[in-house]
């Protein structure tokens, strides 16, 4: 079976809507990296987007891509081919960015985060009793940011906990990123508006300068 079109895709951003307004637990967004398939809680997607440009951000980790502007926010974007250690992919009609809710130690609003993927595949419901722990590969190998491995009829989900996908420190930069690059923003912005009160004074200035001259003209010619 092919990968989803991107009409597929609409189809499970409907299912997502869907699932967001029910609000129920159990309910998993899943997707695909190098084939291999992905849920995660639909409770913390906000929303499916298609390919936008990325700005890229100097010093950053080699997995934040950088950062989009959705709607005048400012939103990281994490390529989880590069975050899992997976060889680097080529973005195709499929790949696709889902925005997310990152719950941080420091933040007391959960913040959003886009992650690439290479398509989108279906909302599911996973029962409890269909979720096994996750493999045990020793103490020396982290395994919490998996949620569980759902098994779903003939086939196995990972089931990731996106808290856990990124670390403390990882979280840390990337908001340092993402601050820096919105104070950046205003301060574009401030200049874009003090150059634009310029630009309207300098033609108040000359306007008010040549309506004079125009004046002083009419008073010489009645004379």
């Amino acid at each position: 079976m092919g990968e989803p079109s991107v009409r597929d895709r609409k189809a499970v951003s409907e299912l997502l809507a869907a699932g967001l307004r029910s609000a129920e637990s159990g309910k998993y967004l899943t997707f695909k990296i190098m084939g291999e398939e992905y849920g995660i809680e639909i409770l913390r997607v906000r929303e499916i987007i298609g390919l936008m440009d990325v700005t890229s951000v100097p010093r950053t980790p080699p997995f934040v891509k950088g950062v989009i502007n959705l709607r005048g926010k400012v939103i990281p974007v994490i390529d989880l081919r590069v975050k899992f250690l997976m060889e680097p992919g080529k973005t195709t009609e499929e790949s696709c960015i889902i925005v997310v809710e990152v719950a941080t130690d420091e933040q007391e609003e959960n913040t959003l985060m886009g992650i690439l993927v290479d398509s989108v595949s279906d909302v599911l419901d996973v029962l409890d009793s269909q979720i096994e722990p996750p493999p045990d590969f020793g103490v020396n190998v982290d395994m919490g940011y998996i949620l569980g491995m759902g098994k779903i009829e003939k086939k196995v989900v990972m089931l990731l906990n996106i808290d856990k996908v990124l670390t403390i420190n990882e979280v840390e930069t990337i908001l340092d990123t993402k601050s820096k690059v919105e104070a950046s923003a205003d301060k574009v912005t401030e200049n874009e508006e003090a150059e634009s009160t310029e630009e309207a004074e300098s033609t108040e200035e000359v306007e008010s300068t040549e309506e004079a001259e125009s004046e002083k003209e009419a008073v010489e010619e009645t004379v």
